[in-house]
């Protein structure tokens, strides 16, 4: 029965392929590039010989001997002897011997020779011999020659051999045998008195005594909070208390995103009034780990079981008693937090020390985490532990969120991935298991629970490196060590030994590297856990890897490697040793993360913090 507990807790080294990678990808840091049109539009290619008006906010220039028609907020002359009607909110100067009328509330300057029409309210003289034109709802007769365009409204013919496009909404005849389209990717401006939607992103004055609705900023999806004084970027901020005190309209306002938005505590400022006003219908449409957040995280003084009913989708039930809720078997679940991440600023002894969110196991998938007869999730380990036919072995977790498993001498130290939780079948027997490399408890709820091996006391170990060092651990089971100015990413094995079985017996507490593959933890107890260097963020490596051209599949063994199927064929793709190259980022700048091909190894650059970190893999 020990045999077999050692052998679920020795991470297997997976055998090596070849692999022949192909990538065009590089490490930049961003530095985005205007679309080649406005946002939500399709440009059709220009007309042979015309030029395409850049989108909003960039400058095309024109082909010599031509006239681009300028962006919006920018002035562009027309072509000799034709009248281009400029944007709205924009100045166009009149062709040649023409009066053209600025739009109201601009300034157009007028034709050698002609006279501009002072902007509304204001009296510009004219000059001798010459006819101004006058105000917006008044008949000024053009100067002989010359074609005033008639007021909105009415049909005014161009000037001959030229074409000028009516109005939205009227006819312009054109000269014989023309016709004159509006220019290729822009927007008419609508005749006074309509509203015209800007293109998407971007934000076009109105006419005058019209209303012209102003895009959300950037980013922010709930205008409606917005109006309440709740921005997007506040929503993870909120907490109990100002959920609590939020009025009946912003509750109201609150669609699945924002909802998925918020943190696990600010669910306990709702109460039995509060969850009335929620929107049910955005509630059921959340994804069933964020409902189960929400659900979870009540505040059991403030509502009861039955508060919820209303809000569960179709399949979810709730035990009005008890509070327990079983979701479809299927559904990613979620528990409480016991600890929220956190990272401990470095002192004059102690290095830094980030963890991840880390899920409460003594708490049940019920309103308000409750747990009922049939105990917390952590007693569900336990009980798949004795299923499993190892009874001797205890399952506890520690202020930190690690969970300790003990027994017949041996200590595996897990965390719980909150993000991968999952309801299974109620009539799965209960036990524990490798599924894709991972370990994953069974409760006899049918929950499954994946566990991660971790440092067994990454507080104890970051106090080892000093200063200068730092243990930063991820919820995908990736550690980063850094020392001496550099950053390792690592997975530790879950069994921790005496150091007197390492090669590192007598060493004090630290990380040792004894190998280009092998290295150990020690701790000030004496004992010791084994690393492994391994591929760093795992979901950001997953998403640039599944980009190359030939990938079938990609497969996180959960041991630091990836088995990636590349045109039928498997292949393992592992860190060649613990190095990596650390370039600090400048402020502001992101790195846009890539995989290149390098001396058949590929290099794989991610940001970490304020560093952009590269490491050589090697495809067997």
């Amino acid at each position: 029965m020990k045999k077999t507990i050692l052998s679920v807790a020795i991470s297997c080294v997976l055998s090596a392929s070849a692999f022949a990678a192909e990538t065009t990808t590089t490490t930049t840091t961003t530095a985005q590039t205007p679309p080649p049109c406005p946002a939500g539009q399709t440009c059709p290619p220009p007309p042979t010989g015309t030029t395409q008006p850049a989108p909003t906010g960039t400058t095309q220039p024109a082909p010599t001997g031509t006239t681009q028609p300028a962006p919006t907020g920018t002035t562009q002359p027309a072509p000799t002897g034709t009248t281009q009607p400029a944007p709205t909110g924009t100045t166009q100067p009149a062709p040649t011997g023409t009066t053209q009328p600025a739009p109201t509330g601009t300034t157009q300057p007028a034709p050698t020779g002609t006279t501009q029409p002072a902007p509304t309210g204001t009296t510009q003289p004219a000059p001798t011999g010459t006819t101004q034109p006058a105000p917006t709802g008044t008949t000024q007769p053009a100067p002989t020659g010359t074609t005033q365009p008639a007021p909105t409204g009415t049909t005014q013919p161009a000037p001959t051999g030229t074409t000028q496009p009516a109005p939205t909404g009227t006819t312009q005849p054109a000269p014989t045998g023309t016709t004159q389209p509006a220019p290729t990717g822009t927007t008419q401006p609508a005749p006074t008195g309509t509203t015209q939607p800007a293109p998407t992103g971007t934000t076009q004055p109105a006419p005058t005594g019209t209303t012209q609705p102003v895009a959300a900023p950037v980013g922010q999806s709930n205008p409606e909070l917005r109006a309440l004084g709740v921005d997007d970027d506040k929503l993870p901020k909120l907490g109990r208390d100002e959920v609590k005190n939020l009025p009946p309209k912003a509750l109201q306002a609150f669609d699945k995103k924002s909802l998925a938005a918020l943190p696990a505590a600010a669910f306990g400022g709702l109460n039995t009034a509060a969850l009335k006003q929620l929107n049910k219908d955005e509630v059921k449409q959340l994804d069933s780990k964020d409902l189960t957040k929400l659900l979870t995280n009540l505040d059991l003084t403030q509502v009861k079981p039955e508060d919820v009913k209303n809000l569960l989708p179709a399949g979810w039930t709730v035990d009005t008693t008890t509070g327990k809720i079983t979701p479809p078997a299927g559904s990613n679940i979620s528990l409480p937090p016991l600890k929220a991440a956190s990272t401990t600023a470095s002192t004059t002894t102690t290095g830094t020390v980030e963890t991840p969110e880390v899920a409460d196991l003594t708490k049940a998938v019920a309103v308000g985490g409750k747990t009922d007869a049939s105990g917390s999730v952590l007693q569900g380990v336990n009980d798949a532990l004795k299923a499993s036919g190892v009874p001797q072995f205890t399952a506890k977790q520690n202020g930190n969120g690690v969970i300790s498993v003990e027994g017949l001498g041996i200590k595996l130290h897990f965390l719980p991935d909150n993000k991968k939780m999952k309801q299974g079948d109620t009539k799965a027997p209960a036990g524990i298991t490798i599924i894709d490399g991972h370990y994953v408890v069974v409760t006899p709820l049918g929950q499954l629970i994946p566990v991660i091996p971790t440092p067994k006391d990454p507080q104890g170990l970051a106090l080892a490196l000093g200063k200068d060092g730092g243990i930063k651990v991820d919820d995908n089971g990736v550690v980063t060590i850094s020392q001496k100015g550099k950053k390792s990413p690592v997975v530790f094995d879950s069994l921790a030994t005496p150091t007197t079985a390492t090669p590192v017996a007598g060493k004090p507490a630290g990380v040792y590297f004894t190998g280009a593959e092998t290295g150990f933890s020690v701790y000030a107890d004496g004992t010791a856990q084994a690393i492994k260097p391994a591929v760093a963020a795992p979901d950001v490596f997953t998403v640039k890897a599944q980009a190359f051209s030939g990938v079938e599949a990609v497969k996180d063994n959960g041991d630091g490697s990836f088995t990636v199927t590349y045109k039928g064929v498997e292949l393992t793709i592992k860190p060649r040793n613990f190095d990596t190259t650390v370039a600090p980022v400048a402020t502001g700048a992101t790195v846009d993360p890539s995989i290149t091909v390098k001396d058949n190894d590929l290099v794989y650059t991610y940001q970490d913090g304020t560093d952009s970190v590269s490491q050589t893999l090697t495809v067997k």
